[in-house]
């Protein structure tokens, strides 16, 4: 353009080379546009092409939440009678029923239309449109009543399980700890430590939305919406451990397994590694399970002795209670994005199944019924709430588990005398073993020639 500059002052002023010149100057400006255009890189994200502007099918804007911000689109398909909605990079398609015919303008009626399309799509977030874009906010407890809420499941775990599954109390310790710095006068300070203990645990230990690097950033990261994140993060915590408890409570059967293994096959440390794997059928019960656990809630009150009167006023207990509406409840939970999270990622399943990303009847995207994904969430239920699935054993020697009922793939492997020695270069026996509870016992030995 400078060099634009430059030839026209020193060209006479005639008519015919102040047109030329304009011509040359829009068409500069236009590649420029068109540059830019092609180097967006969310744009090159969203599937379905954009028609020229002219028509009007098309708008860009962003939405604000507790973690930052992200881009949001909005297309019209007039062929296919779609529309397309993207999040982030993320695209989701909605039958184009009632669509604005100009939705490049954000005028009212193609604002309540793209908010319409955020709520079924983020279901947990209450979506308000703002002069520079819209806004997602999510509910949460105060930190009193989420500490209030944890100490009753803690308790309530102590008193009725003889084993508590170790990646359920790893979870509960965690979100307790939180609880007690948010309700703190100096929580900055408190979080510091909290935060360098949650990095040097292992991910499986920690609470579903802290899986998120996104989630995990902004708790430990100063900030102004930093305390109201923490405040989500503890909600969201607390909404899973309240779950997986309620589902262990239902499903899981305490005893004992005693493994036998004669002395010939025994290694020479004579100790033994045992490992469970739920059959599907047991996967396909928790499921089941976790569908009914959703129709269910607790309550917090307190301690009574049998005269009815309050022992002590400042201790609560945990009841299970099976809600007698249970017309709200979805079996397919349905929700498309949560802020930190997208379908794209392995526990977005778990999440969307306790339905900590809410859900919407009229939401596109349904619980999904692919393999893979059902063994998925299958397994992070399972992981949580058993006691122990792998362990170590002794010549005789009978282990107290607690695990949800029915058929398991069992192997037993010769413990390895030497560190880093592979498990599964030494297996001693493999076969099924159905878990009812009691004392059950696996005899292994050499087969008789």
């Amino acid at each position: 353009m400078k060099e634009l500059n430059s030839l026209y002052q020193k060209l006479a002023y005639t008519s015919f080379s102040r047109i030329l010149l304009l011509l040359l100057s829009i068409s500069c400006t236009l590649r420029d546009d068109s540059l830019s255009n092609a180097t967006d890189k969310t744009l090159s994200l969203f599937k379905p092409s954009y028609r020229d502007d002219v028509e009007c099918l098309n708008l860009k804007s962003s939405l604000q939440t507790p973690v930052g911000k992200v881009i949001v689109r909005l297309h019209i398909d007039l062929e296919k009678n779609k529309t397309f909605l993207q999040i982030d990079d993320t695209s989701f398609e909605f039958a184009a029923t009632k669509a604005p015919t100009n939705i490049c303008k954000p005028d009212p009626a193609t604002l309540s239309y793209f908010t319409n399309l955020l709520e079924r799509s983020i279901p947990a977030c209450q979506i308000a449109s703002k002069e520079d874009g819209f806004v997602c906010t999510l509910t949460h407890s105060t930190a009193e009543q989420s500490l209030e809420r944890i100490k009753a499941i803690k308790l309530a775990q102590l008193r009725q399980v003889k084993r508590v599954p170790y990646l359920l109390s790893r979870r509960l310790t965690l979100t307790e700890n939180l609880a007690v710095i948010l309700t703190e006068p100096y929580w900055e300070e408190g979080l510091k430590g909290f935060c360098g203990v949650m990095n040097a645990s292992l991910s499986s230990e920690h609470p579903l939305i802290l899986s998120s690097k996104t989630w995990r950033t902004t708790l430990c990261t100063p900030g102004k919406k930093r305390y109201e994140a923490a405040l989500i993060i503890l909600s969201k915590a607390v909404e899973e451990i309240a779950f997986m408890h309620i589902l262990q409570d239902q499903i899981n059967l305490p005893g004992s397994l005693l493994v036998h293994v004669q002395n010939e096959m025994l290694p020479a440390s004579g100790k033994v590694w045992v490992k469970l794997v739920a059959a599907t059928t047991t996967m396909t019960n928790v499921l089941a399970a976790s569908e009914a656990v959703r129709g269910m809630t607790f309550e917090i009150t307190p301690f009574t002795s049998r005269k009815g009167r309050n022992k002590n006023k400042n201790r609560r207990k945990i009841e299970i209670v099976e809600n007698s509406d249970t017309s709200n409840l979805v079996k397919n939970p349905r929700s498309c994005w949560f802020p930190g999270f997208s379908m794209n990622e392995a526990l977005f399943g778990p999440g969307r199944k306790m339905q900590l990303w809410g859900t919407h009847n009229e939401s596109p995207c349904v619980q999904g019924d692919k393999k893979k994904e059902i063994e998925s969430i299958a397994r992070y239920f399972i992981e949580t709430i058993s006691a122990e699935t792998s362990f170590e054993l002794s010549e005789s020697n009978t282990k107290a588990l607690s695990l949800p009922a029915g058929p398991y793939n069992y192997t037993v492997y010769e413990f390895p005398d030497k560190l880093g020695a592979k498990l599964e270069t030494n297996i001693v026996d493999q076969g099924l073993i159905v878990w009812n509870g009691s004392h059950q016992g696996l005899s292994i030995a050499k087969a008789i020639k």
